[in-house]
Order: C-alpha cells, then sequence, then structure tokens
C-alpha cells in the first residue's frame, strides 16, 4: 500500500491531468500513517468519512418521510420542510418513542440506534426494520424499546456475520475468537481480557493474524479492539464515561506492562446479545420453535 502511495505522488507530480482517490477502512489508515513517515504527505488530502448522531437523525428521518409518502399519507403537518429545526425529531416521532432507556437514563431513539448500528447506516436501517417487525407482531402503535429488545439477538447475530466476512481474511479463526466470548462480562479491566482470552481461546488453539501465529492475549486482544469488537472505556468521576475506537487511539494494548490510563474493555452492545446463549431473545426462539416443528 504504501508502494502504491509512493507510485501515485510520482505520477501526480509528473503527468499532469492525473487524479487518485483512494479509499480504505478507518483502521487500516490508522495503522499505515504510524509506520510510514512519507505518508505525512498525503495526510493534508485525507477526508475521513464519518457519520454524526445528527446525520443519523436526519437519515432516519428522511427515511420515515418517504415511507410515509409512498403510503399515501399527508404530511401537512411538516409545512416547513425536513430540515427545518426541531422537524427530523417530530418526524420521527411518528414511528418511534421520543426516548428509550440505556443504562440508567432515557435517552434519545435516534442515539440508540446510532449507537446499536456502530455508527453505520446500513446497519441502522437493517435494525429498524427487525424492530418495525417486532413492533408489527406485539401490534404496537410505536417502535420501542421493547421492540428493540426483542430482536436484538437476531440483529447481532448479523452483525456478527459481517465481522467475521469482514476480517476472515485478516484472521482464520475470527468466527471462534468471537464465540469465545459467549457468557462474558460485557465489562473487562485489561487483566481480566487476557485471562478470558487465555483460559477461553488461547489453551485451545493457535491464532492466525495477519499470516503470523500466535496465542498471546495481547495480540488476540489487540486485534478485537482494531475491528471493533471490544471498545476502549474511559470512566470519569462522577462525569459518565468516554468511549474510543481503534482509530482513535491505536496505542492502547500495544505496550506490555502499560495498562492504558487505566481503560476498561467492553464487548459493543451490538454483539451482546447474541453472544449470551443464555439470554435468546424471542425471536430466536420463535424461529427454532418453527425448524424444530419442520414449519
Amino acid at each position: 500500500m504504501t508502494t502504491f502511495f509512493s507510485a501515485c505522488r510520482y505520477l501526480t507530480h509528473d503527468v499532469k491531468g492525473v487524479f487518485f482517490r483512494v479509499s480504505m477502512r478507518t483502521d487500516v489508515w490508522a495503522l499505515l500513517r504510524r509506520y510510514d513517515e512519507s505518508l505525512d504527505k498525503v495526510e493534508q488530502y485525507v477526508s475521513e468519512i464519518l457519520w454524526y448522531q445528527e446525520d443519523f437523525l436526519k437519515l432516519l428521518a428522511l427515511r420515515v418521510m418517504v415511507s410515509l409518502s409512498n403510503l399515501g399519507l399527508s404530511l401537512t403537518d411538516f409545512p416547513r420542510g425536513i430540515d427545518a429545526p426541531g422537524e427530523q425529531e417530530k418526524m420521527l416521532d411518528m414511528v418511534f418513542v421520543p426516548t428509550m432507556e440505556w443504562g440508567d437514563k432515557a435517552v434519545k431513539t435516534y442515539k440508540v440506534i446510532y449507537t446499536l448500528s456502530y455508527e453505520r447506516p446500513r446497519w441502522a436501517i437493517q435494525l429498524c426494520k427487525l424492530a418495525q417487525e417486532a413492533a408489527l407482531r406485539r401490534r404496537a402503535r410505536y417502535i420501542t424499546k421493547e421492540s428493540i429488545d426483542e430482536i436484538w439477538g437476531e440483529y447481532g447475530a448479523k452483525r456478527i456475520a459481517d465481522l467475521v466476512v469482514e476480517h476472515r481474511h485478516q484472521c482464520p479463526q475470527v468466527e471462534e475468537l468471537l464465540n469465545g466470548f459467549r457468557g462474558s462480562e460485557r465489562l473487562l479491566t485489561r487483566g481480566a481480557l487476557f485471562n478470558w482470552i487465555t483460559n477461553r481461546i488461547s489453551n485451545h488453539m493457535d491464532v492466525w493474524i495477519e499470516g503470523e501465529r500466535t496465542r498471546s492475549p495481547k495480540d488476540v486482544a489487540k486485534f478485537l479492539y482494531r475491528i471493533g469488537f471490544i471498545v476502549a472505556r474511559s470512566d470519569n468521576d462522577g462525569e459518565g464515561y468516554e468511549h474510543y475506537r481503534f482509530d482513535q487511539m491505536p496505542d492502547f494494548l500495544s505496550a506490555r506492562t502499560d495498562e492504558d490510563f487505566g481503560v476498561k474493555w467492553e464487548i459493543h452492545p451490538c454483539y451482546r446479545e447474541a453472544l449470551d446463549i443464555q439470554k435468546l431473545d424471542r425471536s430466536h426462539r420463535e424461529r427454532f420453535s418453527r425448524l424444530r416443528k419442520g414449519r
């Protein structure tokens, strides 16, 4: 990849009218820019594609608007258009409850969807479709947290399948790594994380990551952090907490003894329910029941 960038710089310097646009995952760029000093010349041309909560609010509101229009329903309650302040949340309120219980507080619904979809619009749409189906089964007027809870495991299984397909070329055992966390705590200290990996994974098999064999719990944890299965969580005294992804803090889990400022390691919410085999959700139980009955 670095050779490619070098070739691009050479061509664009000596050949007029030639332009290159390269896209890559954020974790790949985070690695490249640390190990090739020549890429500091490329930094000025890099644009990160990031989706923020406000983007999700507008995206979901537009999806609701289009769906209602396709059903022939009147949108006269939105004379100022969906871009007007407050109109996007008002549009969402036609389908979703305004807030959902998240942890120990009520959170705006679109923020819950933003978190569970790992900031990916495609995942958000899939989550909403599954939750809509659950709400219809309940004959509920709105999509609620109960609707999401009902399909959380099914949705998480789809996300794990996506993760396996995306990263199997980096680690052939990635599916076994993820399944190795079934029944674990959602929040682990560095030591607890390493112990879990050692007892459930490293003691039972060799893991190949980027063509190199390892049984090091730190290497496995670093890979899981890189692909977004776990995220770093920093608790602030009396002020909540912050999450950090690999592209934001790529140095975490690199040193042998450093405790990474005491951060804890959290399995991302979108995967949790699918990995807790003791808590299969209703949609899973119903589907498995139909399979057993041959329907």
